[in-house]
């Protein structure tokens, strides 16, 4: 166990609320350090900062972590099932998630043998059959209430998933390529984005590169995006007092007011369909599962602890 760095640059982290507007970074650190928390689970839409968020909690915690993303198992499945995902049906992904949630079994079985006082960390964007398809819902939906498991979920902030599409198209158009040597000074110039253990050289560049192209399309994080909304709206389990209260509240962010009214209700519409999930859906009580605002922080470097 090593004790966190103080001067560690954790501003997410630290800015992070939970759905009725406290600071939740302390509540998380917490839930993380805990010896009875033995896997974390971080779910959300695609382009919220997930990675960024994980980054500094890692960073900031007493524990080692041992990650698993999303990303990676779809890498996985997609060398094992040798057909490229924008191809895949139900079947496709069926099988994608059963090899995520086998992989994720073993690691645990094998931390637990090991006696490991580390943390298993997963990040997904299992948070509904979007598209009809299971994108993971089934391994959030077997580890939720299992013993030791706590659940985080995110709410997207439309201005982040703005600039997560911006950078992707931005460092992977191929008409107008990027120098490799480049990537990491214009990620952190004009978008405020620094990624802590890469260097201006080509091969550092190189290395960004594939992990911003592995981010999601822009049309496929709109598509999740709507439809998302259109599944917290179908429900119709919002009461308007609730969610008028969210969309006059700046509480997730410094400068969420500035949002335009119809962004600020889709933002009230997905916190309060968050709560119901992960009440309702996944049958968790506060200390098993919380809903948290991932803060859009304009003009201020924003650390992304990617090794």
């Amino acid at each position: 166990m090593t004790e966190a760095d103080p001067q560690l640059n954790t501003e997410v982290l630290d800015s992070t609320r939970d759905l009725e507007g406290k600071l939740a970074g302390p509540t998380v650190l917490e839930m993380v350090d805990s010896p009875e928390t033995r896997l974390l689970i971080l779910c959300g839409e695609p382009g919220i900062g997930k990675s960024i968020f994980l980054g500094q909690l890692h960073k900031r915690s007493r524990r080692g972590f041992k990650l698993v993303t999303f990303d990676g198992k779809l890498a996985k499945a997609q060398r094992l099932l040798k057909k490229d995902r924008s191809r895949w049906g139900q079947v496709e992904w069926d099988r994608f998630s059963e090899i995520m949630l086998i992989d994720i079994n073993k690691e645990c079985d094998r931390m637990e043998r090991a006696q490991s006082l580390e943390l298993l960390a997963v990040e997904t964007v299992s948070i509904g059959m979007v598209g009809g398809f299971n994108r993971a819902m089934s391994v959030l939906e077997t580890l939720a209430s299992e013993k030791g498991v706590r659940v985080l979920g995110a709410v997207p902030d439309p201005r982040t998933q703005r600039q997560a599409s911006d950078i992707r198209v931005l460092f992977t158009d191929p008409d107008y390529p990027i120098p490799d040597e480049e990537v990491r000074r214009k990620l952190d110039e004009d978008y405020n984005v620094v990624a802590v253990g890469y260097g201006d050289d080509a091969s550092s560049g190189r290395k960004l590169k594939r992990r911003l192209g592995r981010m999601a399309r822009p049309d496929k994080l709109e598509q999740f995006s709507n439809e998302m909304l259109h599944e917290a709206q179908r429900l119709r389990l919002v009461d308007e007092e609730r969610i008028s209260g969210m969309v006059y509240q700046a509480f997730e962010s410094p400068n969420s007011l500035l949002l335009p009214f119809s962004l600020r209700l889709r933002y009230a519409y997905k916190a309060v369909w968050m709560e119901y999930y992960l009440g309702e859906n996944l049958h968790l009580n506060n200390g098993q599962g919380l809903g948290i605002f991932i803060p859009f922080l304009e003009n201020r470097k924003i650390y992304w602890y990617t090794t």
